[in-house]
């Protein structure tokens, strides 16, 4: 999902390397986003509208191949150094 995002995620030039943000995002059955929310940030507005901006362009997201495994309240970290996701 993570991955689906970052390919239309515009990122901030000056935001730092290790910046990253906790997401809320909500999706009905088609995968289009309904809400997306930062629930957890390192402060960085820009970053944060960057991300929310990044999730709505990429609506609607992957869903599973077995529809067992879907869930419409997802949590997502993005980061520009994946690693802070960890």
């Amino acid at each position: 999902m993570a991955e689906a995002i970052t390919h239309k995620w515009k990122r901030t030039p000056d935001t730092d390397k290790n910046a990253r943000a906790l997401v809320k995002v909500e999706i009905n059955t088609d995968g289009d986003v309904i809400a997306a929310e930062i629930t957890e940030s390192d402060g960085d507005a820009a970053f944060n509208e960057s991300v929310i901006q990044a999730i709505y362009r990429t609506s609607p997201l992957p869903l599973p191949e077995d529809s067992r495994f879907f869930d419409s309240n997802l949590d997502i970290c993005m980061s520009q150094n994946r690693r802070s996701c960890r």
